[in-house]
C-alpha cells in the first residue's frame, strides 16, 4: 500500500513537471524554422528615391536553400508589375539562434535568364516561421512581410 501511495504521490509530481516541459518551445532558431511556401509583399525604394514594390512566393526547404523564388516588381508609383524568375544559380538563407536571418535570391529576366541580380534581404522570425519581418539591404530599401501559404 505504502509503494502504490508512493508512486502516485510521485507521479503527481512529476507528471506536471515533464508536460510543462514538453510543451515549451526548444530554445534558440535554425534553419528549420523557416521551411515551406511563403508568399511575401515588400514595399520601398531604390537607392535612387524611385518607389519599388515586391510581391511573388518562395519556398524555403528548411536546411538553409530556396530553390523556388517567383517576383513580381513594379518600379515607379504608376509602373506595370513585371515578372523577375528564379534563375538556375542557388537562392539561400541562414537563420541564428536568435531568430535574425538573411537570405539571397539569384534573378533573372524570364525572357533572357541573365542573372540580373542578387538581392540580399535581412528578416527576422516570428511566430515559429509563422511570420517573417524582412527588409532589402542591397539596392533597394524595401520591407515588408512574408507568410507561409
Amino acid at each position: 500500500m505504502k509503494r502504490l501511495m508512493f508512486v502516485l504521490v510521485l507521479g503527481s509530481v512529476l507528471l506536471p513537471l515533464l508536460l510543462t516541459t514538453a510543451q515549451a518551445d526548444p530554445p534558440g532558431f535554425n534553419l528549420a524554422d523557416v521551411n515551406g511556401r511563403y508568399a511575401f509583399r515588400f514595399q520601398g525604394a531604390r537607392s535612387d528615391g524611385v518607389p519599388m514594390t515586391l510581391v511573388g512566393a518562395f519556398t524555403a526547404d528548411g536546411n538553409g536553400n530556396i530553390p523556388d523564388v517567383r517576383v513580381f516588381r513594379k518600379i515607379g508609383a504608376a509602373g506595370a508589375f513585371e515578372l523577375v524568375q528564379h534563375s538556375a544559380s542557388p537562392s539561400f538563407y541562414t537563420v541564428d539562434s536568435l531568430g535574425f536571418g538573411q537570405m539571397e535570391w539569384s534573378l533573372c529576366d524570364p525572357a533572357l535568364c541573365i542573372i540580373e541580380a542578387f538581392p540580399t534581404f535581412r528578416f527576422v522570425v516570428r511566430d515559429r516561421g509563422r511570420t517573417l519581418e524582412v527588409t532589402g539591404t542591397d539596392e533597394q530599401v524595401v520591407g515588408g512581410t512574408a507568410t507561409p501559404q
